[in-house]
């Protein structure tokens, strides 16, 4: 698979991460929510007690995609016909209704672009019903073929064949070559994420490459290899930060060395803010329906 220093041309890191996954995953928001940021919809403070603070710009949102748009709800949701425009983790976490709806809107948003030939949910909800049939019938056939005929391995084998259809249902989601050539791309630039070799990188015209790439290296999992190398090549003198979306503790990322590689920790914060909203949400709606 050959190496790719760019990722997939007209695409974002949250759809991609549900190409490789077949189904939503917390990276992908979380991915989402620092893309945004660096394209300037919002910034990124960090505070003393190393939480992380949001900050909504005036930035138009009309234009971008229907989960990206639920992200900046979520983090920014209109309290009193006014949007707020300051936000937490620890907000985020006790969101109204969770990051369902964007978790729903990444999927249709995946399934506009054809990159499967059925989606995801529903090509697993088939085989899910074609196994558990299967399984159903090898057991209806099995007392009879037992009791009267001695074929009970003939039924087994039924059953056993109906388990097999299930055990495969995670892999199930079929892609279409438009799917599967970005897949390849993204596979080929996700080497090159993983293990960052600095000679690769274009300094000239790649821009602020550490930002650009940084939403990528969280979808692909390997942003603390990518916060690592550009914090070293910081601590070196080699790139000088001009990150306008992320303000450190001290106002500078280049003030103080662990700044950059600080990044990695807001990855892992807000996974568990989403988590911990999803969890909310689930404790509140099973409240609601025993009431």
């Amino acid at each position: 698979m050959p190496l790719r220093t760019e990722p997939p041309e007209q695409t974002l890191p949250g759809e991609v991460g549900f190409l490789l996954e077949t189904h939503t995953e917390t990276d992908q928001i979380t991915a989402t929510l620092i893309d945004l940021a660096v394209r300037g919809f919002l910034t990124v403070h960090r505070e003393d007690d190393s939480s992380w603070t949001f900050r909504r710009t005036p930035t138009d949102a009309s234009t971008l995609a229907t989960y990206e748009r639920t992200v900046l709800k979520r983090l920014f949701p209109k309290v009193k016909g006014r949007i707020r425009v300051t936000s937490s983790t620890g907000e985020a976490s006790r969101a109204k209704g969770s990051f369902t709806t964007t978790r729903e809107a990444i999927a249709r948003r995946v399934g506009a672009l054809g990159w499967f030939r059925v989606p995801p949910d529903k090509a697993r909800f088939r085989s899910h019903r074609f196994g558990v049939v299967i399984c159903m019938f090898g057991l209806l056939t099995l007392i009879p073929f037992v009791g009267f005929m001695g074929l009970g391995l003939w039924s087994a084998g039924i059953i056993l064949a109906g388990i097999c259809v299930l055990a495969i249902m995670p892999f199930t989601p079929s892609r279409t070559p438009q799917g599967s050539a970005v897949l390849e791309q993204a596979e080929g630039f996700r080497q090159f994420l993983s293990d960052p070799d600095p000679e690769l990188i274009d300094w000239k015209h790649s821009g602020d490459v550490f930002s650009r790439c940084l939403p990528w290296a969280v979808v692909f999992g390997v942003d603390a290899q990518w916060t690592a190398l550009f914090q070293k090549l910081t601590d070196e003198g080699r790139y000088r930060p001009q990150l306008a979306w992320y303000e450190s503790l001290h106002g500078s990322v280049w003030a103080t060395q662990g700044h950059i590689e600080a990044l990695s920790s807001l990855t892992s914060s807000f996974n568990h803010a989403v988590a911990a909203a999803d969890r909310h949400a689930a404790a509140v709606s099973g409240l609601d329906d025993s009431e």
